[in-house]
């Protein structure tokens, strides 16, 4: 069981590679690479992220970003590539 098991919907960061961000898609974890709304993130801050709509909002703060395509998204809503695979005919 990783962190989309454990109901972490994403994960936002200022940078990331590419191999540790293709890892994380493939077990359902969303990582969303913006440097401005992790600047303007504070302990205690509410989070909340609509992946499909490219929004997060930090506070009462909102922060736009490029949603995922399809088939990535539907890796993720499935918790992972293996689960995805199984359902996609």
């Amino acid at each position: 069981m990783g962190l989309a098991y454990a109901g972490v919907a994403a994960v936002i960061v200022k940078s990331v590679n590419r191999i540790f961000y293709r890892a994380a898609i493939n077990q359902g974890l969303l990582l969303i690479v913006h440097r401005r709304a992790v600047e303007a993130y504070r302990p205690g801050d509410p989070v909340a992220v609509d992946f499909r709509a490219g929004r997060i909002r930090i506070g009462n703060r909102e922060f736009v970003f490029d949603p995922p395509p399809e088939a990535l998204a539907g890796i993720i809503e499935k918790k992972g590539l293996v689960n995805w695979l199984k359902d996609t005919p």
